[in-house]
């Protein structure tokens, strides 16, 4: 019964420290006082990984850390240079560095432990967030851009943040556990295959089909040896060019068009990737910093423009060359961890995860930072290569 109680205490300590940093936007947005309070269990929980650290005397994954350090310090410098959002900047920066250092922290120590909390508090995120669209199929609110599509975790855009990482956690239980795939995790793909079609997400629903046939075809993925990091790296930059830079669309007019029933146009966003490149070549090794969401409109001179719609762009935009090459080294040291995994499941799931997510930033801006957290995850997989076929705290 005790151990009952400190498992169930563990899994209340992990929810509580992960609440934070994923608070549902309808709190944020519709309720006046709630952001103060996240914000007071934000600082709570800095004060907190900090003692754990300080008690740990360690670091996990340094040269990822430092990497990553590095490129938030060159940031906030060309921030203040460029006079840009010095306040959002701060505030974005010590939330991402500090979602690194607790995740880095707590799946080592929680392991499974850990993964189950994530699990269960997304999949209730997840749940609330189904029955507000079914509740409200129009629209729960109208958000700061007159944009209706706004549920209990915000624009439609943004579900897939939560969607993609619960499925991916949950079936890397299921691999741990010696299972192939569990209950819970044909839950989490069931509601979030609704939530997508319900939304008309293209990139969400394109996100889950291949998250979903990674975990259907695993057995045949283990066997491929092309299927690796540099591969998939290799797969984005050359979509990248095809589409972006050289707007080679038309070979995928099919797909584009009949399966995701979207225009060779992606909905205006050749307009922001031409403004995008044109302001990359006048700034092409720094960039322009951290900018609010105010003056990209007006530089861009589109309502949707609040970001560059592409990971790569929106990098190349802020923080140039130089603060991407920053980033890239945070990369190589992900592949390390990919590579240190001895489970072949786990290890392509894994690159799975990461082919959706550089599939997707394609046409979303589907931040390195926001996802900085099952990016974590994945460097520290390698503990489980003893522990596959535990048979205590299964799901």
């Amino acid at each position: 019964m005790q151990a009952k109680s400190n498992y169930l205490s563990k899994i209340l300590f992990c929810i509580i420290l992960i609440f934070p940093f994923f608070v549902p936007t309808y709190l944020e947005y519709k309720i006046s006082w709630f952001p103060n309070i996240a914000n007071i269990m934000l600082i709570l929980d800095y004060f907190i990984i900090i003692i754990l650290y300080l008690k740990n005397r360690k670091i996990y994954n340094p040269k990822f850390f430092i990497s990553y350090l590095i490129f938030f310090i060159l940031l906030g410098i060309i921030t203040v240079i460029n006079n840009g959002d010095i306040s959002t900047y701060i505030l974005n920066a010590s939330k991402y560095i500090m979602m690194f250092l607790m995740y880095n922290y707590c799946i080592i120590k929680y392991q499974k432990i850990f993964l189950k909390s994530n699990i269960i508090y997304f999949t209730i995120l997840l749940i609330i967030n189904l029955i507000t669209i079914v509740l409200y199929p129009k629209g729960l609110y109208i958000n700061a851009v007159n944009a209706w599509a706004n549920w209990f975790l915000g624009y439609k855009n943004a579900f897939i943040l939560f969607i993609i990482p619960n499925i991916a956690m949950s079936h890397y239980l299921d691999i741990i556990n010696n299972k192939k795939i569990s209950y819970t995790t044909i839950f989490i793909i069931i509601i979030s295959l609704i939530t997508a079609l319900l939304i008309d997400s293209s990139t969400g629903l394109v996100g889950i089909i291949i998250l979903l046939l990674g975990i259907l075809l695993e057995k045949k993925l283990t066997k491929i040896k092309l299927f690796n990091f540099k591969t998939i790296i290799f797969i984005y930059l050359a979509f990248f060019f095809l589409i972006i830079v050289f707007r080679m669309q038309n070979i995928f007019a099919i797909i584009i068009e009949n399966v995701l029933n979207r225009d060779l146009n992606f909905t205006n966003r050749i307009y922001i990737w031409d403004t995008a490149l044109k302001y990359i070549k006048d700034s092409i090794y720094f960039g322009y910093g951290f900018e609010s969401s105010a003056i990209r409109i007006i530089k861009f001179n589109y309502m949707q423009a609040v970001t560059c719609h592409n990971q790569l762009l929106d990098l190349l935009y802020q923080c140039g060359f130089v603060g991407v090459s920053i980033i890239s080294c945070t990369l190589v040291e992900l592949n390390k961890g990919i590579k240190r995994i001895t489970n072949l499941k786990l290890k392509t799931l894994s690159l799975v995860v990461l082919l959706t997510y550089f599939i997707m930033m394609l046409s979303e801006y589907y931040s390195f930072n926001n996802y900085i957290f099952i990016f974590t995850i994945i460097l520290n997989l390698s503990i489980f290569n003893e522990k596959v076929g535990d048979k205590n705290e299964k799901l």
